[in-house]
């Protein structure tokens, strides 16, 4: 399997198909295979050259310990590196959750790379820009309604 390097971090791909270059990234806790497993990769190789990635963390490529090496822009230059190592100018991206945030560190910082952007199952907003805070309340609460509530059904 190829392998680029991206500031010392090895990003494993696989490459199937000819046609216009399709980049394919899977979400959080998954791997490339997965486009294999639901039947993406055999469909779309009929007309583009698919390259599924492992993002890093993931699969075969590198799994750093920093925290900071997953910045969804650092991320999205492994995706530029495994461009640049097949002489890739310019491609079409699909990301799926982890994949799609992504995508949008894609668009952010290389747009003029890319003919289209597909996106699934993730909003465009940094993790760090959303306020979580009221929605871990309400969990909390919720949680311990369901403790406490389930004492008059079981506590007899």
């Amino acid at each position: 399997m190829p392998v680029a390097n991206n500031s010392g971090i090895h990003i494993n791909y696989e490459i199937t198909g000819d046609g216009p270059p399709l980049i394919l990234q899977h979400g959080l806790t998954s791997k490339l295979d997965k486009w294999n497993w639901y039947g993406y990769v055999d469909e779309l190789k009929r007309s583009y050259r698919v390259i599924s990635v492992d993002a890093r963390g993931h699969g075969k490529s590198d799994k750093p310990y920093d925290a900071s090496l997953y910045d969804r822009k650092i991320m999205a230059s492994d995706i530029i590196s495994v461009m640049d190592r097949e002489n890739i100018d310019k491609a079409h991206y699909m990301g799926y959750s982890m994949g799609g945030s992504i995508g949008f560190g894609l668009a952010e910082a290389f747009p003029q790379r890319f003919h289209s952007l597909i996106i699934g199952g993730m909003h465009p907003y940094p993790l760090g820009d959303l306020e979580l805070e009221p929605g871990v309340k309400a969990l909390d609460f919720m949680l311990e309604s369901l403790e406490h509530g389930m004492d008059v059904y079981v506590g007899g």
